[in-house]
């Protein structure tokens, strides 16, 4: 699959000769760095949608080592 090549920040649309390089991802440095803010402040805090996301993964991950476990003493 080829490698796409963004033009626009993914956040807050601005060209790519606006903001300079995008990220792997289609986001200008400022916006990614604003993400990451508040994500570990969501997560510090314990509420919003990136708390929730990391803990479903948390459990899932538990999950499937007990589902492991499961099988292989089965």
């Amino acid at each position: 699959m080829a490698k796409r090549e963004y033009v626009r920040c993914r956040i807050c649309r601005r060209h790519r000769d606006e903001v300079g390089r995008l990220s792997s991802r289609g986001k200008c440095a400022e916006c990614g760095k604003a993400r990451r803010e508040e994500n570990a402040l969501s997560i510090s805090a314990k509420q919003g949608a990136p708390y929730l996301h990391q803990q479903r993964r948390q459990f899932m991950k538990a999950y499937s080592a007990l589902l492991d476990a499961e099988r292989a003493s089965a």
